[in-house]
């Protein structure tokens, strides 16, 4: 298959009609290869979208898909082979010229396709939707995939083929070892030695000695690895390379997300702290650095929450993965302020049995403060949850939402 486009409309007059329309094209095996569908699986509501599906031949599946429409719409959708890294090609898709960013690797660029199957189908006792096919079009080039003369690895029994190059550089690998080793009984316990002793052209050096005794008892008698191409680098330059495996190590580990969420936990920690050492009549210095504080806090948590979404938008960070990181900065959030609470409670009555201080700090303290964290926290929780759910929504766009 070289190229497969279909082109359907959907009728969307009443919210009182559901259904999905699939056309699926099957190998000589009957197995599905591609498939592109549309429907409407919302009750009450008009909404509909059109996807566009390959299936490998090993196994698994990949789709693409538009945007929710709620009027009728017509699109077209196209999945075509291209070359792609010098493999077996990848499979391209799109929906209204609007192109997949990354294509799907192809396992079998000679799969033969022999069924086009239509299937219209409606959900229990709803009407079923006004869904209209227009145009079919597939073409198959033989001219570029002979099914009669396979590539190499193309998922029959034949198996890979590895090429000439990988394979001589294996074979190196194991005639170097075997020519480079060799073994010397000692006693009196006997003993056997098997000692590998290798020099690379460069100057590089390895020795390992295993010894077995006759009760198998396995042991390291010697090792030594040498690398001579390092032993020009001055003491800067040596200092540098660690410096710069210490950074990515440190970027791999300790992503932007991680240390803004960090920064939030100490500033709410430091706040349940404060709270305890303030004064009994809190100086107008005091509530600032406590205001100040939550505002450190909130500031943390939504610069964490936006590097959350940056990362799955560059592709560090899939969409499930963002859903339980939201997950547990929410949960933490709710444990959090339950001890925030405390807290709170032996803060204000510690200050309002106190009755030398004046109603209007008692009442700038709890009133004031108050407020403002449950703003700053409701801010918080409504932004989690509207990104958990935004990364479901993406994370279902993942797969096949007409299965």
């Amino acid at each position: 298959m070289d190229e497969f486009s279909v082109i359907g409309e959907m009728i969307q007059a009443t919210t009182s009609t559901m259904g999905k329309y699939y056309i699926g094209l099957f190998d000589d095996s009957g197995e599905i290869a591609f498939q592109i569908a549309w429907g409407d699986a919302w009750g009450y509501e008009k909404k509909c979208r059109f996807s566009v599906f390959y299936y490998p031949q090993n196994g698994g599946s990949h789709s693409y898909s538009s945007d929710y429409e709620s009027t009728t719409t017509t699109w077209e959708g196209n999945l075509w082979w291209e070359q792609w890294q010098g493999g077996e090609g990848a499979i391209y898709g799109s929906i209204d010229g609007d192109v997949m960013a990354y294509p799907w690797e192809v396992d079998n660029s000679s799969r033969i396709i022999s069924t086009v199957a239509i299937r219209a189908q409606r959900y229990s006792s709803w009407a079923l939707a006004d869904m209209r096919l227009h145009d079919i079009s597939l073409i198959a080039d033989l001219s570029q995939h002979d099914p009669n003369d396979p590539y190499p690895c193309d998922g029959t029994n034949s198996g890979n083929e590895p090429s000439v190059t990988a394979c001589s550089f294996v074979d190196g690998i194991f005639s170097m070892i075997e020519d480079n080793t060799h073994s010397e009984w000692t006693g009196p316990w006997p003993t056997l030695h098997m000692i590998t002793d290798v020099t690379l052209e460069g100057g590089g050096m390895y020795i390992c000695e295993l010894i077995v005794d006759l009760l198998e008892s396995i042991s390291i008698g010697e090792f030594t690895l040498d690398t001579p191409l390092d032993d020009h680098l001055t003491a800067t330059q040596t200092d540098e390379l660690h410096a710069q495996g210490i950074k990515e190590f440190m970027q791999d580990a300790f992503p932007p997300e991680a240390n803004l969420l960090l920064v939030a936990v100490l500033a709410m920690g430091i706040i349940e702290v404060y709270l305890e050492a303030m004064t009994v009549a809190p100086t107008p210095f005091q509530l600032a650095i406590l205001y100040g504080l939550i505002t450190v806090f909130g500031i943390a948590m939504f610069a964490a929450l936006y590097a959350v979404v940056d990362a799955v938008l560059s592709e560090r960070m899939t969409p499930g993965v963002a859903i339980q990181w939201l997950l547990a900065a929410l949960l933490g959030l709710g444990i959090e302020s339950i001890i925030e609470k405390m807290q709170y409670l032996k803060f204000y009555s510690k200050y309002w049995n106190t009755r030398n201080l004046p109603w209007g700090k008692r009442g700038l303290l709890l009133i004031g403060l108050s407020f403002y964290m449950l703003a700053v926290k409701c801010f918080i929780i409504s932004l989690i949850c509207s990104l958990i759910l935004k990364m479901w929504e993406l994370s279902i766009s993942y797969y096949d939402i007409f299965s």
